[in-house]
């Protein structure tokens, strides 16, 4: 890797060019224009350390872009080796990647155009997000073996570029794999063959850098350009007049100045903030409360129940719903193994009549959780986030990666008993969510593929609203619903009893409960 004197010294070389014809000769040598920077003035600037990579255009609008390019067969006049897929299936995928905009919850990505007909709509927002989670599912079993393995190592070099966090050996493994990834890409598209050289493009090379850079300035999101780039649509936004538009930045500035200065001298952050407009500061006189977790910040549309530090309940809400028999025992047999019962039928006298119902929730700090029995009506043609992640433990310790459709939660509060059948020493409330799970080989979506077919559903039933992690979505094609889980790295549920109700649908299965 170059040095910053090295630098100096070939800028200084191509200004002493005697010729025009020698300048260019040493700019294409160097790689350098020949100007020097205005960084080079700061005292202490260093070329190599001070300007690393730009992550956001080098790997997404520029490397993930020509890769599906090749692969589309329109890279260069490079359309028709073997990697390259006929249009016919591109035009399959582009309808699949359009159809699954419905499955796909609104937090995860903004709405994907047809990769096929509409990739000069794509920014390195949906680039990201194609590469990562979607590629590796619609190009399965349609890519040849060895570009579908190098095209996945990719999405996983990029899923370590975008980590907030990494660590000395995550580091080392991602130098390993981006040498590792540009030795196969040489193999498998350049060829060694001076003819295929458009292949092996600057961007490509610089993928060897990022680790440097990584050690030298952190992570790459301390660098990378989504925020210059917003601030540059924020104020492309501002301009209202084509006859003095520096006019009208001026007072779009002007006016954020005023705000931020209103904001800090009259201590009104929390008042401005359009997320804080809707606070309140406590709950209803029983265990529906705010006080369980004071960090969590709730609109007057939610609420908290004590014990459930990180649930926090969303409207729409049936304060007074009386679930029907069916219901009733499957409510009556969530609670047998927690108050160790022979059978269900012994805590159904002792059930509520009516319990509270909720359609959404949202896991404080992480994803929002909207219940099927919320998408109705009109509401239909919203982006379903009802596909959770959730976690069980077996008898022998397995944890238990399932999948499922969340359709609404319940807040049941069960008063002290003390029978000769039950004992429920203190009265406690508890939310159970009603899900549906699908058959998908306790497969984690984090590290492969898992899939599921429509008659894989299985009995629905209720779970401790705390065994769920986190929303997904879904990608269906060729008859398959594929998992898009993109909660690596989040908290997971901590298990402390040894048994829990049976898993529905699947044979008895010990699993264990969160206290």
């Amino acid at each position: 890797m170059r040095t910053h004197q090295q630098v100096l010294e070939a800028l200084k070389e191509i200004a002493e060019a005697r010729t025009k014809k020698e300048k260019e000769r040493l700019q294409t040598f160097w790689g350098l224009t020949g100007k020097k920077s205005y960084i080079f003035h700061f005292p202490g600037a260093d070329f190599v350390s001070s300007t690393p990579f730009d992550f956001m255009h080098m790997m997404l609008t520029n490397n993930t872009k020509n890769y599906t390019k090749i692969l589309q067969g329109k890279f260069k006049t490079f359309d028709s080796d073997d990697f390259v897929l006929p249009a016919a299936v591109w035009t399959e995928i582009g309808n699949e990647i359009v159809a699954a905009n419905r499955t796909i919850p609104a937090a995860f990505v903004s709405y994907l155009p047809d990769i096929w007909k509409e990739r000069s709509s794509y920014t390195a927002e949906l680039y990201s997000f194609w590469i990562v989670y979607a590629a590796p599912i619609l190009l399965h079993q349609r890519l040849p073996s060895p570009y579908y393995e190098h095209l996945v190592k990719f999405g996983t070099i990029i899923k370590y570029c975008l980590k907030l966090t990494i660590t000395t050996e995550e580091l080392e493994e991602l130098e390993e794999m981006c040498i590792s990834w540009v030795e196969e890409y040489e193999r498998l598209y350049y060829r060694y063959d001076p003819s295929r050289l458009p292949f092996c493009t600057s961007n490509i090379h610089g993928m060897l850098h990022i680790p440097d850079d990584i050690r030298i300035s952190g992570p790459l999101w301390t660098a990378w350009a989504f925020v210059m780039e917003r601030i540059c649509s924020l104020t492309v936004r501002a301009v209202k007049s084509r006859l003095n538009p520096f006019g009208s930045l001026n007072q779009y500035f002007k006016r954020i100045a005023q705000l931020s200065h209103i904001r800090n001298k009259y201590n009104l952050s929390s008042h401005l903030e359009p997320d804080n407009l809707d606070t309140q500061d406590g709950g209803e006189d029983n265990d529906l409360t705010s006080s369980a977790a004071p960090a969590a910040k709730l609109s007057r549309f939610e609420e908290q129940v004590t014990g459930y530090p990180t649930t926090i309940l969303r409207a729409p809400r049936q304060k007074e719903w009386v679930p029907n028999k069916p219901t009733r025992t499957k409510i009556a047999k969530y609670f047998v193994i927690p108050y160790s019962l022979n059978s269900w039928s012994e805590i159904m006298p002792h059930l509520p009549h009516t319990v509270q119902r909720w359609c959404k929730f949202r896991i404080d700090g992480g994803d929002s959780v909207r219940g099927s029995e919320a998408m109705k009506g009109e509401q239909q043609q919203l982006r379903d986030s009802s596909f959770v992640r959730f976690e069980l433990l077996s008898s022998s310790g397995k944890r238990l990666v399932l999948y499922g459709q969340f359709h609404y939660a319940i807040v049941v509060t069960l008063r002290p008993v003390n029978t000769r059948n039950v004992c429920i020493p203190v009265k406690r409330t508890w939310i159970l969510g009603y899900i549906t799970p699908y058959k998908t080989g306790n497969v984690d979506a984090t590290e492969a593929l898992a899939s599921f077919t429509d008659r894989d559903q299985q009995t629905s039933q209720f779970f401790d609203i705390r065994t769920i992690q986190a929303v997904v979505g879904r990608i269906k094609t060729r008859g398959r619903w594929y998992i898009v889980d993109r909660s690596e790295g989040c908290a997971r549920t901590v298990f402390v009893d040894d048994e829990t109700p049976p898993i529905a649908g699947g044979g008895r299965e010990d699993i264990s409960y969160p206290s």
